[in-house]
């Protein structure tokens, strides 16, 4: 369900970068990731430009890593994905475990 959300030829950047050029390559990223996840918060940007947070959790293939939380940021056009960038993980802030 989440591929008809991305545009063709969207750019997908997370450890390597590739396009998704068709509906297909769309399908097949959802099914790679290897957690499922909850949208904790969404800030609007500039220019069609959201910065999502996500609590992760284990996915059908169980493959996830004890959970955890991503940030992606999106650009967004004409209600289709075109880019998808996942950032790093934030430092913890000194005196906090992680």
């Amino acid at each position: 369900t989440a591929a008809r959300y991305f545009a063709i030829d969207a750019v997908v950047q997370q450890v390597e970068t590739i396009v998704l050029r068709t509906h297909e390559d769309a399908v097949a990223f959802g099914r790679s990731l290897p957690c499922r996840a909850k949208v904790t918060g969404i800030k609007r940007e500039k220019n069609g430009v959201l910065l999502a947070s996500f609590d992760l959790f284990p996915g059908i293939g169980g493959t996830c890593p004890d959970g955890g939380n991503a940030r992606v940021r999106f650009f967004i056009r004409h209600g289709k994905i075109e880019t998808w960038h996942q950032l790093p993980d934030e430092p913890t802030p000194p005196g906090q475990s992680s």
